[in-house]
C-alpha cells in the first residue's frame, strides 16, 4: 500500500492457534511462546527444593522469561560459537578488559573456564590456551590460529620464551583462545575484547545468574488440574522446567503455522492481513537512497561475484534468515 509517499507492507501472522471454537493469530516464535506460557502459568509452581516455597505468578513468568532470552542470546551467538563453550561461560565469572592484562587473574580465570568446558563438552577434548595477542607469532602456533590472533610472525606465549627483540613493546593482553575437536579437527575460537566488552555477553550472564543455580537436586513443578488434584513433577535442569512448561500449554490446542499468505483462507487473510482495524504495517523507509540502490543492485542484479562476496562477508552475522 503507497500512502502520502510512503509504502506500506502488511505484516501477516505466522501462527494461528485454536481452541475449541476460540481462535487467535500470532505474529511470530516469539509471541507465541509468550501466550503459552501466559496461559500455563497461573496452573504452576516451582519448587527449587523440596522445603522450599513455591515460585509463583509474575516471579516465576519473570524467571522463564529470562532463561528465554538467555537461549535466544545463545542461538545468536552460536553462529560464532559452539554451544558447549557458550553453556560454560555461562558457569564461570565474567571476563573483563582488565582482567585480561593480569595473568594470574587470567590463569584462575581460565583452571574455572576448563572444568566447565569438561562438564559440558568433554566428549570435544576441550583446551584452552592464554595467547598474548600483542605479541609476535609464537613459532608452535598453526597458520590459521595465528590468522585468527592477527599475530605477526615470531613469538611468545603463555610462559613467555623467546620474545623477537625488534617487535615493539606493548604491554601483554592475555586472551583466552578455546580449541575444541569435532571429528579429531581441531575448531580454535578466540574470545576476543569485542566479545568481553560486547553487551550481548554482558546480559547473557546478567540473565543466566538469574536461574543456572537455582534450582537444587529434589527442586519441582506443582501442576494444578482443573479438577482440583495437583501433581508433582521432578525437574532436572531449566531446560527440561521449560520444555514441560510448553508441552503443558500446547494440550488441547491446535497451532498452525503459516508458511505464506497462499494457505489462508480468504476470510483468515482479510481479517489478519487485510482489515483495517486488525492488519499490522510495516512502514518502508530509505535513509540512503543511493546506498538502497547499490545494495538492490548487488542482491537483484545480474552480476553473481558483487553478490558471491557480500554473503562471504555477512554469512557470519546474519540474524534474520528466511531459508
Amino acid at each position: 500500500m503507497i500512502e502520502r509517499g510512503y509504502i506500506y507492507i502488511a505484516q501477516p501472522p505466522l501462527y494461528k492457534v485454536k481452541k475449541g471454537r476460540q481462535e487467535l493469530y500470532l505474529k511470530d516464535d516469539e509471541a507465541l511462546k509468550a501466550y503459552l506460557l501466559s496461559s500455563t502459568i497461573d496452573n504452576t509452581k516451582l519448587h527449587i527444593s523440596a522445603d522450599a516455597p513455591a515460585i509463583t505468578g509474575q516471579a516465576l513468568e519473570t524467571l522463564l522469561n529470562d532463561y528465554n532470552q538467555t537461549q535466544l542470546i545463545k542461538a545468536r551467538l552460536q553462529i560464532r560459537f559452539p554451544a558447549v563453550l557458550l553453556d560454560a561461560l555461562t558457569h564461570t565469572p565474567k571476563l573483563s578488559t582488565d582482567m585480561t592484562y593480569d595473568l594470574p587473574a587470567m590463569q584462575a580465570w581460565k583452571e574455572v573456564m576448563q572444568a566447565q568446558l569438561e562438564h559440558f563438552g568433554s566428549d570435544l577434548s576441550p583446551e584452552i590456551e592464554l595467547v598474548n595477542i600483542h605479541a609476535p607469532q609464537p613459532k608452535n602456533m598453526d597458520a590459521a590460529a595465528a590468522d585468527l590472533l592477527g599475530m605477526k610472525p615470531v613469538i611468545e606465549v603463555e610462559g613467555g620464551e623467546n620474545v623477537d627483540a625488534e617487535a615493539p613493546v606493548a604491554k601483554a593482553q592475555w586472551l583466552p583462545r578455546i580449541t575444541v575437536y569435532v571429528h579429531q579437527l581441531a575448531h580454535h575460537y578466540l574470545l576476543d575484547a569485542s566479545f568481553i566488552n560486547s553487551g550481548e555477553y554482558s546480559k547473557l550472564l546478567r540473565l543466566s545468574a538469574e536461574w543456572n543455580t537455582l534450582l537444587a537436586e529434589d527442586a519441582f513443578i506443582r501442576r494444578e488440574a482443573t479438577t482440583g488434584t495437583t501433581k508433582d513433577i521432578p525437574v532436572r535442569d531449566f531446560d527440561y522446567l521449560w520444555q514441560q512448561m510448553m508441552l503443558d500449554a500446547r494440550r488441547g490446542l491446535a497451532i498452525q503455522r503459516y508458511k505464506g499468505l497462499g494457505e489462508m483462507n480468504a476470510d483468515q487473510l482479510w481479517d489478519t492481513t487485510m482489515d483495517p482495524e486488525n492488519r499490522r504495517m510495516l512502514r518502508v523507509t530509505i535513509e540512503d537512497a543511493i546506498a538502497a540502490d547499490h545494495m538492490f543492485t548487488c542482491l537483484m542484479g545480474d552480476h553473481v561475484e558483487p553478490r558471491r562476496i557480500f554473503i562471504e562477508e555477512n554469512a557470519l552475522t546474519v540474524s534474520n534468515l528466511d531459508i
